[in-house]
């Protein structure tokens, strides 16, 4: 038997001009240097989606299951945003393939920004947002200098990821541009994280040379006040001796 020889082509004129008309207003938000990302529906099996490295997709292009064009519109910008997130991250030099902090907080930062585009179009109220779809998922690959936590870090990671996205977001940087000052911010995280027991350590010692001092203070001020006390004793009595005399 001969196999089957498939093709990719551009999807049909209605289905490209719906999922143009879909996802603008998610691109313009992000504000990509470049063209955004295209778009490859395909079958994707058990995947919603992927975004391949830069050596398999030159152009960035993100797949997507050719199975969402049944579901809801913003479960289409969801996972285009998930994929987005990592094809920017696969152009930026330092930045892990995966589910980490990086990941997280540019996923959350351009979230940020089309949740915050959709209020100003149509006077949402943001009870509803693409940043509420984010998920322990998307944070699946936590720092080892942090596994030793009750959580393995992901209370700390999470703080960190949401107060530097929310900072990127307001600011007039590209999305390639965030995703270059996340990567930066991270590695200056981690070499305070492999420095932490260092510091712990030091801070172990200090305190307990304080406390050390306290009690050394505390032995002297017991001897000041015992020798005051037996000073003010002595004192009494050779005045009631003077008296007597």
């Amino acid at each position: 038997m001969s196999p089957q020889v498939y093709q990719v082509s551009s999807a049909p004129a209605g289905t490209a001009q719906w999922m143009r008309r879909l996802l603008q207003p998610v691109t313009e938000a992000a504000r990509f240097e470049r063209p955004p990302p295209p778009l490859e529906l395909r079958p994707a099996g058990q995947w919603a989606g992927w975004a391949a490295a830069r050596d398999v997709a030159p152009d960035g292009r993100v797949s997507i299951s050719n199975l969402v064009l049944f579901q809801s519109d913003r479960r289409i910008r969801d996972v285009y945003l998930h994929e987005v997130a990592h094809s920017v991250l696969h152009g930026v030099p330092g930045a892990a393939p995966g589910h980490d902090c990086v990941f997280f907080t540019l996923n959350a930062a351009l979230r940020l920004r089309v949740d915050s585009h959709q209020q100003r179009a149509d006077g949402a109220d943001g009870t509803v947002s693409l940043l509420s779809d984010l998920s322990i998922y998307d944070l699946g690959d936590l720092p080892e200098e942090l596994r030793s936590e009750p959580d393995a870090g992901l209370g700390r990671c999470i703080t960190w990821s949401l107060a530097l996205a929310v900072k990127l977001a307001s600011t007039e940087l590209s999305a390639e541009a965030i995703a270059v000052e996340i990567v930066e911010r991270y590695e200056e995280w981690g070499v305070v994280l492999r420095d932490q027991p260092r510091l712990d350590r030091v801070s172990r010692l200090k305190a307990r040379g304080q406390a050390a001092a306290v009690d050394r203070l505390k032995d002297k001020l017991f001897l000041s006040n015992f020798f005051a006390g037996i000073s003010s004793v002595l004192l009494m009595l050779v005045a009631v001796m003077l008296w007597h005399r």
